[in-house]
């Protein structure tokens, strides 16, 4: 028996009494360890059908069993159950909550399970480190680029060990890089750890990775592909040979910025402080020379305008006796700073 089976499956949309047939008789086995892609055109009724098959959406008529489960005639609760423990999503959108870590993302769909904490931080914390980011699970989703905030998405699909992973259009928001990176995670984890993927993707590169495309065309299947082992390769070679060009990339501009590895935290503190220090002494270096300037150009004034007062000269320099400048001089240097 398969892990998916459906059955003339078929779902009809009514708007405003005009009827809009998006699948029309759907029959598909997904077997149990199986990668399966499902591609096709705009309209062509592919996210109408991950919607039923994920249990977020009912058949207008047709069967469909998960896992030997006849889902037709379960109730929202029982339905709701499902996809709990059964199924495992991961969207385009992330759909991550920003203000919770990390960590505590991936451990929402375990709290609904009634699961105490201690034992759903443990299955959260080995869920991030399978997808390569527990050294980031104390980091909110803005502190996180795309394609982490995908793994950790994934991550989120897999802590409940579900028996199937539904993704849709997983890649759809991400880069080429991060494109090929969560391919690579979604193969490992179908090919090393035996999970179960059904995923709706624009993508044909990206669908092979799977081990069979499913083709719709206006609801129904026009075909099945199954993907060679050599197709398969090309595409994963093409991807290494991206992600490994990336990687070069950013270590050279990591050099550039003069942020290489050799400089240390503590290293990283002393510039800091150093670059402050530097900064405070050029600020009052200025301030001095504004006060200077000020004082200057008052001294003209009081020599311009007490001409009769005795001005004593000494090595060719005038010296004006501070009385001469009087409280009104110092409060007008005051006051300039204040400006300044």
């Amino acid at each position: 028996m398969a892990l998916l089976e459906l059955r003339d499956i078929t779902r009809t949309f009514v708007n405003d009494q005009v009827e809009t047939k998006v699948l029309k008789g759907i029959n598909l086995d997904v077997e149990k360890g199986e990668f399966v892609s499902i591609m096709g055109a705009s309209g062509s009724g592919k996210s109408t059908l991950l919607n039923i098959i994920g249990c977020l959406d009912r058949a207008t008529d047709g069967t469909y069993v998960v896992n030997g489960v006849l889902v037709d005639k379960l109730s929202e609760n029982e339905l709701a159950d499902m996809r709990n423990r059964e199924m495992g999503f991961v969207f385009q959108s992330f759909h991550l909550l920003k203000n919770l870590t990390a960590r505590a993302n991936v451990e929402l769909p375990l709290i609904y399970r009634g699961m105490n904490g201690e034992e759903r931080k443990t299955r959260a914390i080995k869920a991030l480190e399978r997808v390569g980011l527990g050294h980031r699970m104390d980091h909110y989703p803005k502190q996180m680029s795309g394609g982490e905030q995908q793994r950790v998405a994934i991550a989120r699909s897999i802590v409940g060990d579900p028996s199937f992973m539904l993704a849709d259009e997983p890649t759809g928001a991400l880069d080429t890089k991060n494109t090929w990176n969560v391919m690579e995670l979604f193969y490992e984890l179908n090919k090393k750890e035996g999970i179960t993927i059904v995923m709706v993707t624009h993508d044909t590169q990206v669908a092979h990775y799977a081990d069979k495309i499913i083709w719709l065309v206006d609801g129904v299947i026009d075909r099945i592909e199954v993907v060679t082992e050599d197709k398969r390769n090309k595409v994963r070679a093409k991807a290494a040979m991206v992600i490994a060009e990336a990687k070069a990339k950013a270590d050279i501009d990591m050099v550039k910025n003069g942020a290489s590895e050799e400089h240390s935290p503590t290293d990283k503190k002393a510039n800091s402080v150093e670059s402050a220090t530097v900064v405070k002494e050029k600020e009052k270096e200025q301030k001095e020379k504004k006060e200077k300037k000020w004082f200057l150009g008052k001294k003209k004034q009081v020599s311009a305008t007490e001409q009769k007062k005795p001005v004593l000269v000494a090595d060719n320099k005038a010296n004006i006796d501070e009385s001469d400048v009087n409280i009104e001089a110092k409060d007008n240097i005051e006051e300039a700073n204040k400006h300044e």
